[in-house]
């Protein structure tokens, strides 16, 4: 199982890309995954949007998490349809393709 976390800090862009391809903000290597995990995850698999609403970022935020793949985004054992978006909260659980590979978000 692969645990990536990314902490809000870290999310300094508007848009956050994850998938397997180097134009994606995180970008997901064969190395971090088993082979049968690797086929499934797409190119550019979901984006993490950050908006903020109010002078302070710290106050006022909303992050979000559209799917983009082929083969599934899931939020907490739930999936997200493919172009749908879902607000993420404090500690939700993202997992990619396989409940394997998940990817905790702090925010």
């Amino acid at each position: 199982m692969l645990t990536i976390y990314v902490f809000l800090p870290d999310l300094t862009e508007k848009e956050t890309v994850i998938g397997k391809t180097s134009s994606c903000n995180i970008t997901l290597t064969e190395d971090e995954v088993n082979s049968s995990t690797w086929n499934v995850i797409s190119k550019k698999h979901f984006k993490i949007t950050r908006t903020v609403s109010s002078s302070d970022p710290m106050l006022d935020i909303k992050i979000e998490l559209t799917d983009l793949s082929l083969n599934g985004t899931f939020v907490n054992n739930v999936k997200v349809p493919r172009g749908k978006t879902v607000q993420l909260q404090n500690d939700d659980v993202i997992a990619v393709a396989k409940a394997e590979f998940k990817g905790m978000f702090c925010l």
